[in-house]
């Protein structure tokens, strides 16, 4: 069963229903969010190595992840998000990728482990087959 907008609601503390006068929060999403840990890997802008990554949730707009790299508020990547093969499998041990250009809409202060938040909002999309995994 998919979760519903109420389901999304409870899972964040910052939304609360109006009771008894209480005062209403408003949410600020809008789309509902998923916990979902799928692999990210991020291009900058500058050449080097891809930063690798999982995601902490998602939706149809975007995702959060931790990076073990800082980004910039409105710097655009690249990034490609690994389909689990729970989600869609191709039968052939293929999987799927959602290759992605993105603006990080947030970035939060590295943690107490040293790690970012970066927030995404994805601005176009395709997907595409990976190479099948080597034994």
């Amino acid at each position: 069963m998919l979760p519903t907008r109420a389901d999304a609601k409870a899972e964040y503390p910052g939304v609360q229903s109006v009771r008894n006068g209480a005062p209403k929060l408003i949410e600020r999403r809008r789309r509902v969010r998923l916990r979902a840990q799928w692999p990210v890997r991020f291009w900058a802008s500058n050449p080097g190595a891809p930063v690798e990554t999982v995601t902490t949730d998602l939706s149809s707009d975007g995702f959060h992840c931790l990076s073990p790299v800082p980004f910039g508020r409105d710097e655009v990547l690249a990034c490609t998000l690994t389909i689990p093969e729970t989600s869609i499998s191709l039968g052939n041990g293929s999987r799927r990728l959602l290759e992605c250009q993105v603006r990080v809409v947030r970035s939060e202060p590295a943690n107490r482990d040293g790690y970012f938040g970066v927030a995404c909002q994805i601005k176009n999309f395709r997907i595409a087959a990976a190479a099948k995994p080597v034994d």
